[in-house]
């Protein structure tokens, strides 16, 4: 595991809390600040054109189509998980339903909190993790301002897997990957179908970790990165394969004709 201080608890000089609740807090804050600035927008919101379009018509059964409205045919548009998520909300609570939205808004807060815990459980420089607390109203200060005051969309997602990625490649460098072979096995999977940017950027960090830590490159430690990067392909592939069988070879004479 990540090293964390032994008591598992943050804090501010001599005072201490519990990481956990603090997180429990931050949810509470979180949801109780989204209810007070969407409470009347809720049921004109739209879930985000694209992506609440792509999501409807997956739940709809219809699959990844409908981008544009009804009836513009199959898209790669959207990010999977992102869709893939969005239209399991409306499945439960209805497509593009008030329920939705709110239980949207209360996954985004989750997701959120989660990700607070993360950075809160990292170790810091010993000059600065007595003070971790101060990642409370830091972050709750960015949510508000830049994430809260919209409905939900694509950045609850980015956020939470940004935070996951920093969270599992630090404890990588101070354990090993070996020790952290399931949390890059999930990252390798998911992040292709959320954020190339990110599947490419834990590529290049994996493999700058190895350069600069030669000796202790091991056996096990040569099979989970081959793993990781296996699993990524096939991710990735995946969704490409999908994509070619639905939509068909896409030409440049294709877009160009598209395009006029």
């Amino acid at each position: 595991m990540i090293r964390t201080n032994a008591i598992n608890k943050v804090g501010f000089g001599s005072k201490s809390i519990s990481a956990e609740w603090l997180v429990v807090r931050y949810f509470l804050i979180s949801l109780s600040i989204s209810i007070v600035l969407r409470s009347n927008t809720a049921a004109v919101d739209g879930f985000i054109a694209e992506l609440g379009n792509v999501s409807a018509a997956l739940a709809s059964g219809k699959g990844f189509a409908d981008v544009f409205g009804d009836a513009s045919g199959p898209t790669a548009w959207c990010p999977v998980l992102n869709v893939v998520c969005y239209a399991l909300v409306f499945k439960i609570f209805g497509i593009k339903s008030v329920a939705a939205f709110w239980a949207l808004i209360t996954f985004r807060c989750l997701l959120f909190s989660v990700a607070l815990w993360w950075l809160l459980k990292l170790e810091y420089a010993p000059n600065f993790d007595p003070y971790k607390i101060c990642l409370f109203p830091i972050f709750l200060c960015y949510t508000t301002l830049v994430i809260y005051r919209t409905g939900p969309k694509d950045s609850m997602f980015s956020i939470f897997l940004s935070v996951f990625t920093i969270y599992v490649l630090v404890g990588c460098w101070r354990d090993g990957i070996n020790n952290h072979r399931i949390a890059l096995f999930i990252l390798a999977i998911l992040l292709p179908l959320a954020s190339i940017t990110l599947a490419i950027g834990v590529v290049i960090l994996l493999t700058a970790m190895f350069l600069m830590q030669k000796s202790q490159i091991n056996s096990r430690s040569i099979s989970v990165a081959a793993i990781t990067l296996l699993l990524m392909t096939l991710s990735f592939g995946w969704w490409g394969l999908s994509n070619q069988a639905r939509l068909g070879p896409v030409s440049y004479t294709h877009l160009r004709a598209h395009e006029t």
